[in-house]
């Protein structure tokens, strides 16, 4: 009774079943039946899942196959697929492309807090913010951090400290502007978010 006959497939009868058969089975046993997976699988998400479970070197080919099925996920509104492909893009990215890789986990971080785990989405920023020098990269996860975090006089100084590395970047730094405005206004400092604002316009018309 623990398999079932269906036509010429094989299905076991429960799925609490299949879930202890699966977390019984060796990371290389569970890598080789993802791989075998992946051709016989038509929906584009699924397949992308198997992709990702089943490769375990670097390989930027998959990598960027994973983002781009991670993107269309969240806008079928699949954040929480999405989050765990992008998650796979960044561990998939090989180690000299920096910039691919921070680009990955800050989409991660963003599928994540759509999914509403926003503990996750702070974990992989401030492990990336660790790792990085100060750059208009780090302002860039320094940005998404600050916004995902509640404590208004912690995610100002985050976002201030952004402020400080998005160098030319004008649209960086009007986008780290208007962020500071909103949350001085969730603070109730209107005159500062206000010179927040306008800083933000002159720089975004530039």
């Amino acid at each position: 009774g623990v398999l079932q006959i269906d036509g010429e497939r094989l299905r076991f009868a429960h799925a609490l079943l299949a879930s202890y058969v699966y977390g019984e089975a060796s990371e290389t046993e569970r890598r080789a039946v993802h791989a075998q997976l992946v051709p016989l699988v038509a929906d584009p998400e699924e397949r992308a899942l198997h992709l990702a479970r089943g490769t375990s070197a670097p390989d930027e080919s998959v990598a960027s196959t994973l983002e781009t099925t991670a993107d269309r996920a969240a806008k079928r509104g699949h954040p929480e697929i999405a989050a765990e492909l992008a998650e796979h893009a960044e561990r998939l990215t090989p180690a000299q492309r920096r910039d691919d890789r921070g680009r990955r986990v800050r989409k991660a971080a963003t599928f994540h807090f759509m999914a509403g785990d926003a503990p996750r989405s702070r974990d992989l920023l401030e492990r990336l913010i660790e790792g990085l020098p100060p750059s208009q990269e780090r302002a860039r996860a320094l940005r998404l951090l600050g916004w995902f975090v509640d404590d208004i006089p912690r995610c100002i100084e985050i976002l201030e400290q952004a402020l400080g590395e998005t160098g030319e970047d004008l649209e960086l730094r009007s986008q780290v502007l208007s962020m500071l405005a909103a949350k001085e206004c969730w603070g109730g400092r209107w005159a500062t978010a206000s010179l927040h604002l306008r800083h933000a316009i002159k720089v975004a018309e530039r």
